[in-house]
């Protein structure tokens, strides 16, 4: 969840995007910096400095074990062998349709096509494939090793 780009916002709000702390110094504290909009991001000592927080899209790191060239059980979790990084906003989690690359500038992106194994969400696998389309490596296929 992301915080409302207007000024009527309320803790619970914040609480949502950032996570069930009981103040404002723990919400600043605990907050992802990447993700407060740079327009409203201020001192960080007032709610309203939460405007719009969660909308912002950034490259995120994720340690994986692949590619595999299809879903096998037995590979969940194997020991990480690539650092990767996905792009997207307000999510702990790598969705479908994410951007993939192997760097965190997001040009010149490099990756091998197949299944990755991560444990950066839960036990999670990724298919990434090339869209010649968007010219980009993307998220086609996801799911758990093991329920969320």
């Amino acid at each position: 969840m992301a915080v409302p780009n207007t000024t009527t916002f309320n803790m619970s709000d914040v609480k949502a995007a950032v996570g069930n702390y009981d103040n404002l110094a723990d919400l600043f504290k605990f907050a992802d910096s990447a993700q407060f909009d740079p327009l409203y991001a201020g001192n960080k000592d007032n709610l309203l400095n939460f405007r719009n927080y969660g909308n912002q899209i950034v490259w995120r790191a994720f340690n994986a074990y692949g590619p595999e060239k299809s879903f096998n059980s037995k590979s969940c979790g194997t020991k990480p062998n690539v650092t990767l990084y996905y792009f997207g906003s307000n999510s702990s989690c790598i969705q479908i349709g994410n951007t993939i690359c192997n760097n965190s500038s997001g040009t010149s992106c490099r990756v091998s096509t197949g299944v990755y194994y991560t444990t950066y969400c839960f036990d999670q696998w990724i298919e990434v494939l090339y869209d010649s389309k968007q010219g980009a490596y993307t998220v086609v296929n996801l799911g758990y090793c093991s329920p969320p």
